[in-house]
């Protein structure tokens, strides 16, 4: 009997370590991988991409011109010196700036590097008259023209930089598109296919893989614990059915699969393991397609956070349709008497939830102990996908 119970036991093990070990960490490493191959539009992102692709705006920089240096101006030597700063400012300005637009427009190749020369060239007059009226070359002067070039660069990139974000996207990929040849098309074209495929394979290994193998282990320890031979082998038949079988990922709706029939495939993977109760509304029962599709996966992460994570002896599945307003959505509820929400950072898990409700989705402790998991799915945002 010592035997057979150490036998159970150790096969409940390795279908527990293999989803823990193996299955989740990879889940988890290809939903990392899909979310670093993704655009990040960061500050250097966009001081590069104003040098690249944006043109001066002179007339920006002479505004911003004349309500600093010529204000000052006014101050110390009076309006008459103050208008001929502006004007003699404001004509350089458009000269050296314009200069630049026209020749980053004759020679695109060259955008970058002809848009950093303007920026130096544009300090030259400045600095120029400062010498001639005295100015020597002493530690605090070098430092004064360190800060004033920079101030000068962050003002040229701000007032360039405003075609970055009222550019709409797709205006931004037609200006990038000459940048990239077919075969670079070709490689993002791929990115963006490979980032699908690691997308659907993390939901899938975390969703089903993960939460059969989990439940057979469950099974298993039960069935030792209980004696109960037939218990046993149809767990380890399902187990090794899981692990033999190939799997594949396919990111488009079921059509012929109902919301009723998804709800009853997840549920009867965990039923024996824990009473489960489901009510589906009759409003919602034949609805096929997408939207079936990310109920059941609510339903699946539900049940697996309430029997696996949280112990739970019972659990009730709510799916109905709910309006607020002009907008219906379909609510799943999970209740479970399990030991409630855990404390800890958000994973995968709680990514794919967000992914199937746009993040419409809540945990709490339930008032008589357990948990408490609301999802609202937009009817209409997920039928138009």
């Amino acid at each position: 009997m010592f035997a057979k119970e150490h036998v159970d036991t150790a096969a409940a093990n390795v279908l527990r370590d293999l989803a823990d070990t193996s299955v989740r960490p990879l889940s988890r490493l290809l939903n990392e991988q899909l979310t670093r191959r993704r655009t990040r539009f960061g500050p250097i992102a966009f001081v590069a991409g104003v040098a690249s692709n944006q043109s001066f705006r002179p007339g920006l920089v002479s505004a911003v011109f004349v309500l600093t240096a010529v204000m000052e101006r006014w101050t110390v030597d009076g309006p008459m010196s103050a208008f001929a700063n502006a004007a003699s400012g404001i004509v350089l300005i458009f000269l050296i700036l314009g200069s630049g637009n026209w020749l980053m427009r004759a020679f695109p190749q060259r955008h970058t590097a002809i848009f950093l020369a303007t920026v130096v060239v544009l300090q030259i007059p400045t600095f120029s008259f400062e010498l001639a009226a005295g100015a020597s070359l002493t530690p605090l002067y070098i430092v004064h023209v360190i800060v004033a070039t920079f101030l000068s660069a962050c003002v040229i990139w701000l007032t360039s930089g405003i075609g970055e974000f009222r550019v709409p996207q797709a205006e931004l990929l037609r200006v990038y598109a000459r940048e990239l040849d077919a075969a670079r098309i070709d490689v993002l074209v791929q990115t963006e296919v490979i980032g699908s495929i690691a997308k659907d394979a993390a939901r899938m290994l975390h969703g089903s893989v993960q939460s059969t193998l989990a439940a057979c282990a469950l099974a298993i320890d039960r069935a030792a614990l209980t004696d109960d031979v037939e218990s046993y082998a149809a767990a380890i038949e399902q187990a090794r059915a899981v692990l033999n079988a190939p799997w594949m990922t396919d990111s488009g709706p079921r059509p012929s699969v109902t919301l009723q029939a998804e709800v009853n495939a997840k549920i009867e993977l965990w039923q024996g393991l824990a009473g489960i109760a489901a009510l589906v509304s009759p409003e919602v029962k034949q609805i096929t397609g997408a939207l079936a599709g990310s109920v059941g996966e609510v339903v699946e992460e539900g049940l697996c956070n309430a029997i696996r994570h949280g112990n739970a002896d019972t659990v009730s599945v709510q799916v109905d349709l709910v309006d607020e307003g002009s907008t219906s959505l379909i609510r799943v509820r999970v209740v479970d008497d399990g030991c409630g929400p855990l404390d800890g950072a958000p994973g995968l898990g709680s990514a794919l939830l967000d992914d199937a409700c746009a993040g419409r989705w809540k945990r709490a402790a339930a008032p008589g102990g357990g948990c408490i998991l609301d999802a609202w799915i937009l009817v209409r945002e997920v039928t138009a996908s």
